[in-house]
């Protein structure tokens, strides 16, 4: 809100906010109930360059987790580098996750609030000290329990690429 509020004013800023609030919950509401026994939803998120995408479906995130949807996957492109600057700008403003120790406001999670946080499936370069980026099969026996959780969401963030499809798949 701050950064939105410097560039565009407090009146405009919460005018934006007020969308996409408005716009995820309408969203949210045609979306299957996550506690249905089997279910098969996806969306795609189309739009200009800087017109909000990810500011949109982050929040849909956000809310869906809130909802019950414990799994998520956002397909960031085919470019290695859209994909880091979507993980980054997610885990910023959703995760707080900051393995690159990057400067800026990432989000804070207290001590109570640790047990529900994220479990990222991916990260803009590095993972408890491995490299592992993208869901690149490296490591990921460390999220063998994330299916087991009724309280963590689990994220991952990938490119649309027939191989890390697979590993994800296979994972699965």
């Amino acid at each position: 809100m701050k950064t939105l509020a410097k560039r565009n004013g407090s009146e405009e800023a919460s005018k934006v906010i007020n969308s996409i609030d408005f716009e995820t919950e309408e969203i949210l509401r045609n979306m299957e109930n996550p506690k249905r026994s089997k279910f098969d939803s996806r969306g795609l998120v189309l739009g200009y360059v800087q017109s909000g995408k990810t500011a949109n479906f982050t929040a849909l995130i956000s809310k869906s987790a809130d909802a019950g949807y414990r799994f998520i996957i956002v397909l960031a492109g085919i470019h290695d580098e859209l994909r880091q600057q979507t993980q980054i700008r997610i885990d910023r403003e959703l995760t707080g996750h900051n393995n690159l120790d990057l400067d800026g406001d990432f989000v804070e999670w207290n001590d109570y609030e640790d047990t529900r946080r994220w479990y990222n499936l991916t990260s803009a370069g590095y993972l408890d000290g491995t490299e592992t980026g993208e869901f690149s099969g490296k490591g990921i026996n460390r999220f063998a329990d994330v299916f087991l959780s009724k309280d963590r969401p689990a994220l991952a963030i990938i490119k649309k690429n027939v191989k890390i499809l697979e590993r994800l798949l296979k994972w699965i």
